[in-house]
């Protein structure tokens, strides 16, 4: 398993204006990101969220959407060599503390390829994410979302991913 512990950086080289702003608010938001790269042609990654943690509403709906691609940004889009598609989990607490924890899958699988294995632009993808994200986000408005994860399901080998580096993240993601 792969984790990544994400603490305030004051290195002052991240990009200025509205994306900065964003991805400034996604950093400080993630304790920690993980995965596990278990049988072959699957991938699951999950940012782990800190407290206070963000909220599924209408206000937090950019920052789970770019959680979401973050997390494909990392793991899925680098390891792809055929068909893939992925799911979106949330691991909800509610805000009013009567039960624990709660983990379920966000709607249907959001393709990444389409049937010839050509990657589907990514703002395409974001713009099924959003859709997906913003459905759950008037059913659960105003729970905790401790951890978001994602399930990537691939055809063919996945493909060595680059290390982790927090700035090359900032910058793939700018450029997405």
């Amino acid at each position: 398993m792969y984790t990544t512990d994400r603490a305030p950086s004051g290195s002052g080289s991240a990009p200025t204006g509205v994306s900065s702003q964003l991805l400034n608010r996604l950093f400080q938001t993630i304790e920690r990101t993980t995965h596990k790269d278990p049988p072959p042609g699957f991938i699951i990654a999950t940012h782990h969220f800190k407290d206070p943690y963000p909220m599924v509403n209408e206000i937090d709906l950019d920052l789970l959407c770019n959680a979401t691609m973050d997390l494909l940004i990392q793991f899925a889009y680098p390891s792809l060599s055929g068909y893939g598609k992925f799911t979106i989990s949330y691991t909800i607490s509610p805000s009013y503390g009567l039960w624990g924890e709660l983990t379920f899958t966000l709607d249907n699988a959001i393709p990444l390829t389409d049937q010839d294995n050509k990657k589907i632009p990514m703002n395409d993808v974001y713009a099924l994410i959003y859709k997906s994200i913003q459905k759950y986000a008037e059913r659960y408005d105003g729970q905790f979302l401790v951890r978001l994860m994602i399930r990537v399901y691939m055809t063919g080998e996945k493909k060595e991913r680059p290390l982790f580096s927090l700035e090359g993240s900032s910058k793939s993601f700018l450029q997405s």
